[in-house]
């Protein structure tokens, strides 16, 4: 954890500097108390499966059909029920009356439960067109707050923006811009469920993380035990390869710590595994 990284100044309105003198005994509970703090701000954002489409038909009342020009919508804004579990129904001008769909959701419970910064419409930068130059720019952060921000854990667009920017960040090796942010846990499960930390381990031995690396590689062979290397199931070379440099890095890892032996790097292990 980097504090520089966590305690990082933000975009947010001047406020005057506060100095303060302290006994050792108070800078050391200062000291406690903001690690603390930090550990609540890396507290890994939501990941969840995404949400099952909605809009059943409920009814067809055919002698509406005509009567409305435009939709209404019916929202139940009672004070003890949970916003996921609302009744918002839409009549249709045809005379059909169905579940509201998620978005048509989204926007009524931004109308009678307004989340603060939360736009009624998706933001342009988090649209396909809108988030290219965004992702050339390097703000992989930015992007995912906004994301954080404006769209349900479990909606399309939640899902399509972190994937598009986690693929983003291997292609360019840019591990670093969320290590020690909030979506750095994100980033590595995604990889993980993706079958594609060689990237990620690579770095990490070359920064000299071990700790790091021993967990990250402990973890995806906890979230697939049945990888080609153990079961020998899966002839494919490359797959193979792949999961070789995997437990090849998890040796060197817990060899260097005894031994103090010098880190080899993942190219060279992987052309031991093509030579072997």
């Amino acid at each position: 954890m980097d504090m520089d990284v966590v305690f990082a100044p933000r975009k947010e309105p001047l406020v005057p500097p506060r100095y303060q003198l302290m006994t050792r005994d108070q800078l050391h509970k200062a000291h406690v108390e903001a690690v603390t703090e930090a550990k609540k701000l890396l507290e890994m954002t939501p990941v969840l499966p995404e949400r099952e489409p909605r809009g059943e038909t409920l009814r067809h009342d055919e002698e509406l059909d005509g009567y409305l020009e435009h939709r209404m919508v019916f929202t139940n804004i009672s004070m003890n029920k949970d916003n996921r579990d609302r009744e918002v129904v839409v009549r249709e001008p045809t005379g059909v009356l169905r579940e509201a769909t998620w978005e048509e959701r989204d926007r009524m419970m931004q109308v009678y439960f307004p989340s603060l910064g939360r736009r009624m419409w998706l933001p342009h930068m988090l649209t396909e067109e809108g988030l290219l130059p965004v992702l050339e720019a390097g703000r992989y952060g930015d992007i995912l707050d906004m994301a954080c921000l404006q769209c349900e854990p479990d909606s399309e667009d939640y899902i399509r923006v972190h994937r598009t920017v986690y693929d983003r960040i291997e292609v360019e090796g840019a591990y670093d811009s969320l290590r020690s942010t909030r979506h750095f846990g994100g980033l590595v499960w995604y990889l993980v469920q993706q079958e594609r930390i060689v990237g990620l381990v690579k770095d990490l031995v070359e920064k000299y993380l071990w700790s790091e690396g021993e967990a990250l590689v402990e973890l995806y062979l906890l979230c697939h035990p049945h990888c080609s290397l153990a079961s020998s199931t899966d002839s494919t070379p490359g797959k193979k390869l792949e999961v070789s440099i995997v437990i090849s890095s998890y040796r060197v890892f817990t060899s260097t710590r005894m031994k103090s032996t010098k880190v080899q790097t993942l190219s060279e292990l992987g052309k031991r595994g093509t030579a072997n």
